[in-house]
């Protein structure tokens, strides 16, 4: 009786596994394409997230740039306009027979004698180490610079600025050419220097313009160390001065005996 009981419960035991593993199949089946269901809603849902937010970003970052190239464009525009008017002031010697702007927070300082020190007139940042503009007056053009013809003084001019100390190392940056001041001829031209023997030296450039203006001469120059020689403010400030100066209607020999470097 014991063993009908028993292979009767092994007999029932195994059509249950048979009819379970056969089952399987289809519940993995359906399992996974439950899952893979769910999986392709979430992508979907990633999609669309991951597109709305790329577009918030897109649009936040556009914003930004708008406002930064409105704020750069206005302080560009402040920056001009204070340089051309509210930073520029009028200065005018009847010595010299000469106007032009210069910045309001530099110095002008005019020799008054030929004992005086210096250059003839000096305009200066008041900051250490920082850019000057020199102007200096000759009575003759023959005497100051070796020729009335403007085209070989200037030549002349660049030669021994490039070689006037050996202790300077110097590079030639713009070679002469010629425009007009005021409607008088000149000529101008760009070079660099620098201490050979000093520790860290300052490399500084310098850029010379020669007029002649009757029987007078004018060489100006404007230095300033290199890193700062082409920034905004300066290019600006040299075209200023340039475009400014007016000859006071010196055009014939006006003879001012005793003043100025070249004063005999």
């Amino acid at each position: 009786m014991n063993i009908v009981l028993l292979l009767l419960t092994f007999i029932i035991l195994s059509f249950l596994a048979n009819e379970t593993f056969a089952a399987l199949p289809n519940v993995t089946t359906n399992a996974t394409s439950a899952a893979m269901n769910e999986a392709n809603k979430l992508l979907n849902l990633a999609s669309n997230v991951t597109s709305n937010a790329t577009q918030s970003a897109m649009d936040q970052a556009k914003n930004v740039l708008s406002n930064v190239t409105n704020n750069v464009s206005i302080t560009a525009t402040n920056i001009s306009s204070s340089l051309t008017s509210a930073t520029m002031n009028n200065y005018s010697s009847d010595q010299y027979k000469i106007r032009f702007h210069y910045p309001s927070n530099w110095q002008v300082h005019e020799k008054t004698s030929r004992f005086d020190e210096g250059t003839d007139l000096e305009i200066k940042n008041p900051a250490l180490g920082r850019g000057f503009i020199l102007v200096q007056y000759g009575d003759d053009p023959t005497v100051d610079f070796g020729s009335r013809d403007i085209t070989t003084a200037v030549y002349d001019v660049f030669k021994n600025s490039i070689s006037a100390d050996y202790s300077y190392e110097y590079r030639v940056i713009e070679q002469p050419k010629f425009l007009t001041i005021d409607g008088q001829k000149a000529g101008t031209f760009l070079y660099t220097f620098k201490d050979k023997y000093e520790d860290n030296a300052w490399t500084w450039g310098s850029q010379i313009w020669l007029v002649y203006v009757g029987d007078h001469a004018y060489e100006i120059s404007f230095t300033e160390r290199t890193d700062e020689f082409d920034s905004p403010e300066n290019i600006q400030i040299r075209d200023q001065f340039i475009k400014s100066i007016n000859f006071l209607g010196n055009t014939t020999n006006t003879n001012s005996p005793g003043v100025g470097r070249f004063a005999e």
